[in-house]
Order: structure tokens, then C-alpha cells, then sequence
């Protein structure tokens, strides 16, 4: 009999924990309707005085496909790429293919890992940096240098530790590091200094393409980020072929229209209310009030502290995949498989 398989083997196989096996097999639990999700052990009566149930390998393979899935819920990933599930969700509505499905008892939408990769959290040539400014230095992400007419940018940040810093200049396709490049005269043409921490909640994002101009507007619209809000109000992180920024809420004497029309175009979330003298960034967010006993607020608090979220983000995470699951169904399956 070794070569079936026991209870915990199969826990393995089917990603389950033991109980939930013990309850496929007790059939009084389970739905009359779902008996090709139910498992047969080769032992019913027998189990008890040969060690407990046994399983074989050709059962295991026909109920695997109800309990295994090689695609990814939204929740996963959202994890797979860093990000949240409503962002996972507005790729959904912009076309990321998906197939509905129910997986252990709940209709959710399937996605392939492979579908995934253009927005997976990897080394690109901009590299994964560890800060976005260095207080010592003033050296921050994306800073213009110059030297003989030419251009380049500061595209990576790397602390080696809390005293010192490696930075990359690109140049023409060229990366350099930045000492090697100070030494052959390369000077910043910005500096910042730090602002005020805003301590209002949350950020307006924003979606920037990468761009092969050094002398791009992008960048321009990145640095006068860098130079108004300043560093502590910002979050900046380059995956795959995007640049992604995110600003607290704050007013900016921007008045250059390209610029301001590069915000909007690249504006993800949040809103832009244009002024006399500038402009308004807000994170389009409102407060809302509404009571629970101080059970059910623990229990909330602990699935949160489960996820390592704050209460607040669990809250904002799941609220938005209630909206956003109605929202991608409503326009009708337009990109399901």
C-alpha cells in the first residue's frame, strides 16, 4: 500500500490543509451536487486499522484541477506584481485577459501569470533602487547633470549604507557611476532641498512612461515634482516600462501647459484642478463614517493585521473589489477568455 497516498500527502499536493481533506471526505458535509469534488479513498471501512485514509495517485489527479489552478486570483496577483487589487482590477477593465470561475466556493476572475509579466516589479535598465534622495549629497532620482552641452540623469540610487550611496548617471545609453562621472566634470543643473511632510491621507498616482529623451517632459514634469513637493512627499518606483509616482495632496505654481497637460494625460488616480497661478493636486478621497461593535472592529482589525495592512488599507482594498468586480462585470465581459 506505499504507493498511495495519506492524508497529509494529499494536503500537500491539493495546497489544503489537513481538516479540509478530512471534510472532502466526509461526504454528510459536502454538497450532494458537488460529489466530483468529493474524494474516495480506497479504504472507507478499512481506514481505521491501516493507518488512516489512503488515496490513490490516479484519484488525486482527477480531483486536483477543482482545488489547484495554475492562474491567479486578483488578490494574488496583485501580490505577483506589487501592487494593489484595485489596480488589478483597472487592468482588468483596460483589456489584461481573465477567465470567471469559481475557485473553493467563490466566482472570482482567473488571470495567467504570463499576462502579468509587462507589469511585474523587475530590474530594468533604470534598476531597483533602495531611496529616491540622499540628504548628504542632494543627489535625487532622475536629477539633470550636464557637462560640454550634454545631458544625462541620475536613474539609480542604491544606499550601501547610512552613510553612503551609489548613484548612476545615464548618458546617451550610457550608464556611469556618479563619482566616476563628478571626477570628468559632470555638475547637477537642479537641487532640492527637503519641504514640509504633508500629513493629510493618502496620494494622488501617476503613470509615466519611460522615456529614451533625457530631455523629455516627463522627466521635466518628475523634476519640478522633486523641486515643489519635495522628496518626503513623494513616492517614486520605476516597473517594467512605466515610471510610477504618487504625490501628496498639495497646491504647485505650475503654469507651463505641456507639463501640466503631461499630469493630466498621466494622472491614475486622484484629480487636477487647474488655478490662476498653478495648480491643485488632491487624492479625489472623502471620509466615511459609519459604527460597529467593538467585536466586530477587532475581528477587522485582526484579518487586517493578517494581511499586514492598516485597517484603513484592508478597508479601502476590499471596498474597491466589491466596486470594481460589479464595474468589470457590467461592461460585460469584454476581455474575458
Amino acid at each position: 500500500m506505499d504507493k498511495y497516498l495519506t492524508v497529509v500527502e494529499v494536503a500537500e499536493i491539493l495546497k489544503l490543509t489537513v481538516s479540509t481533506v478530512y471534510k472532502l471526505i466526509d461526504h454528510d458535509n459536502l454538497d450532494q451536487t458537488n460529489s466530483a469534488k468529493k474524494l474516495k479513498p480506497i479504504n472507507p471501512t478499512t481506514y481505521r486499522g491501516e493507518g488512516g485514509y489512503r488515496f490513490s495517485p490516479e484519484e488525486i489527479e482527477r480531483i486536483k484541477p477543482y482545488y489547484v489552478k495554475e492562474k491567479l486570483t486578483p488578490a494574488e496577483a496583485s501580490k505577483k506584481i506589487g501592487r494593489s487589487t484595485t489596480y488589478i482590477y483597472k487592468l482588468l477593465k483596460k483589456g489584461l485577459p481573465y477567465e470567471r470561475a469559481v475557485y473553493r466556493g467563490k466566482e472570482t476572475y482567473l488571470i495567467s501569470p504570463g499576462d502579468l509579466e509587462p507589469y511585474v516589479n523587475e530590474k530594468t535598465n533604470f534598476g531597483k533602487y533602495d531611496t529616491i534622495f540622499d540628504k548628504k549629497t542632494g543627489v535625487y532620482l532622475f536629477q539633470l547633470y550636464t557637462l560640454n552641452n550634454q545631458i544625462g540623469r541620475i536613474i539609480s540610487i542604491k544606499r550601501v549604507n547610512h552613510k553612503r550611496i551609489e548613484s548612476v548617471l545615464q548618458v546617451e545609453g550610457k550608464q556611469i557611476p556618479l563619482e566616476e562621472a563628478l571626477s570628468k566634470g559632470w555638475v547637477p543643473v537642479t537641487t532640492i532641498g527637503e519641504r514640509k511632510i504633508v500629513t493629510s491621507y493618502g496620494y494622488a498616482s501617476f503613470v509615466f512612461p519611460i522615456p529614451m529623451d533625457m530631455s523629455s517632459m516627463i522627466y521635466e514634469t518628475i523634476n519640478i515634482l522633486f523641486e515643489l513637493a519635495g522628496p518626503l512627499n513623494l513616492r517614486v518606483s520605476v516597473r517594467g516600462s512605466s515610471i510610477y509616482v504618487d504625490v501628496k495632496k498639495m497646491y504647485l505654481p505650475v503654469t507651463h501647459p505641456e507639463m501640466i497637460t503631461t499630469l493630466l494625460r498621466c494622472l491614475e488616480e486622484g484629480e487636477i484642478s487647474k488655478r490662476a497661478n498653478g495648480i491643485f493636486i488632491s487624492t479625489g478621497l472623502s471620509p466615511i463614517t459609519f459604527y460597529l461593535n467593538e467585536n466586530k472592529k477587532t475581528m477587522l482589525q485582526e484579518l487586517a493585521k493578517q494581511q499586514g495592512l492598516t485597517l484603513q488599507v484592508w478597508l479601502e482594498d476590499h471596498f474597491s473589489q466589491l466596486l470594481n468586480e460589479e464595474e468589470v462585470e457590467n461592461n460585460g465581459g469584454a476581455n474575458e477568455l
